[in-house]
C-alpha cells in the first residue's frame, strides 16, 4: 500500500541532544487529504479492551529498525509491547535501545463495535506492520465519542500515525489532564542494565492538528485539536541508533526491580540538600500519585514503593530535583 503525498506538507528538522552531537536526526512530514484505507487482511488482537490492555505481541518475524535487528517472535522479552490506549513498544532482550510509539496516547476504551488488529504489508527489507485502533470510545470523553486510526512501522525506521474518522464532542474533556489533542510521539530508552530504563530522548507534537511543532522533550503537552480525517504524520530517522546523549540529568537514579510485579525501589543521588519530588504517572502522563514532595538530603537516597494495587501495564516515574528532572518507564507485569 503506497501513501499519496499532497502538497500541505511541513517539514521540521531538529537534533535531540544537549550538547554538539551527530548521533541523531529526526524530522517529521505531515500531510493532509490522504484517503483513510482500512486494512485489506487484518489480524485480530482484540475487540474488548481499555487503556491499561498490555499484551506482547508474537508476529512471528523481525524487524530492522535503526541498524538493528528486533526479533518480535514472543520468546522471552522479545516483541512488540501493545497498549490499548494507542502506544506501542518495540523492545528485545538483547538490545540496548528501546522504541516506544505513541500513536494517540490518551486513555481509549472499546466500544461494542471496536476492534484492534494488524498487518503485515511487503517483503524484507521493505515490509510495514500496520496497527490499527477501529471505533475506540475515549475514557474521558463522551459516550458518543470514537476514533479510529493505524500507526505504521517501515522496516527502513520509518513510523506513522494516520487519522481516519472521527468524533469528539468536547476535547477539552474528552483527552483528560487538560489537554484538548493527542499527544503523538516517540521516546527512547536504553534498556542496558546499568541505565535501568532511562529515558534517552523523545520528540512530541504540539500545537494546531494542521499545522504541528516538532517538540524535544517528554511533555506531553499534545495536540490543541483533533487531527482531521486524511492527516498522516510521518516521523523519520536519517541515522543509526548510536543514541548517547541523555535528556536525563539526575545523576544515579535507577528503579530496581523493573519490570515488577507491585514493589519496586527508587535509588538516586543528589549533589546537595534541595527540594525534591517523585510522582507516578500513567500511561496518559497523568499524575496518579505523589510519593515523595518535600526536601532531600545530599548523597545516596532509597524509596521503597508499594504499586502492588495498581493495574498492569506501563507507568512513568517522574524525579525532580531542584531544576533537574530524569523520568524513567516503569512496567508492572
Amino acid at each position: 500500500m503506497k501513501i499519496k503525498l499532497f502538497t500541505l506538507v511541513l517539514l521540521a528538522s531538529i537534533l535531540f541532544i544537549s550538547k554538539p552531537s551527530s548521533a541523531q536526526v529526526y524530522t517529521e512530514t505531515s500531510t493532509f487529504g490522504n484517503t483513510y484505507i482500512p486494512l485489506s487482511d487484518p489480524t485480530l488482537i482484540a475487540n474488548t479492551w481499555n487503556d491499561s490492555l498490555f499484551l506482547q505481541g508474537n508476529i512471528h518475524t523481525t524487524f530492522n529498525w535503526f541498524g538493528q535487528t528486533w526479533p518480535f517472535d514472543g520468546a522471552g522479552n522479545d516483541g512488540i509491547l501493545l497498549f490499548g490506549a494507542g502506544t506501542l513498544a518495540g523492545g528485545s532482550s538483547t538490545d540496548s535501545i528501546d522504541f516506544d510509539f505513541d500513536g494517540f496516547f490518551t486513555s481509549l476504551k472499546s466500544k461494542s463495535n471496536s476492534a484492534m488488529d494488524f498487518e503485515i504489508d511487503g517483503s524484507t527489507p521493505n515490509r510495514i506492520i500496520k496497527f490499527d485502533w477501529k471505533n475506540a470510545g475515549l475514557t474521558y470523553g463522551d459516550t458518543s465519542d470514537y476514533v479510529n486510526f493505524q500507526m505504521w512501522l517501515y522496516e527502513n525506521a520509518t513510523y506513522e500515525v494516520h487519522f481516519g474518522k472521527s468524533s469528539v464532542k468536547d476535547p477539552n474533556v474528552a483527552f483528560g489532564k487538560g489537554l484538548s489533542g493527542p499527544p503523538i510521539g516517540l521516546f527512547i530508552a536504553s534498556t542496558k542494565k546499568a541505565d535501568n530504563n532511562k529515558i534517552l530522548k523523545a520528540f512530541y507534537l504540539t500545537g494546531n492538528p494542521s499545522n504541528p511543532t516538532l517538540n524535544p522533550s517528554l511533555d506531553y503537552n499534545g495536540l490543541t485539536g483533533m487531527p482531521a480525517n486524511g492527516t498522516t504524520y510521518t516521523f523519520n530517522c536519517t541515522v543509526n541508533a548510536g543514541i548517547k546523549d541523555e535528556i536525563a540529568i539526575l545523576p544515579e537514579m535507577s528503579i530496581y526491580p523493573n519490570p515488577t510485579a507491585g514493589f519496586t525501589t527508587v535509588s538516586y543521588n543528589t549533589p546537595e540538600t534541595s527540594s525534591l519530588s517523585i510522582q507516578i504517572l500513567d500511561i496518559t502522563g497523568k499524575c496518579i500519585n505523589s510519593v515523595y514532595n518535600g526536601l532531600t538530603a545530599k548523597g545516596v537516597q532509597k524509596l521503597e514503593l508499594n504499586l502492588s494495587e495498581y493495574p498492569k501495564g506501563l507507568y512513568f516515574v517522574k524525579i525532580q530535583s531542584g531544576t533537574s528532572i530524569e523520568t524513567r518507564k516503569l512496567i508492572i507485569e
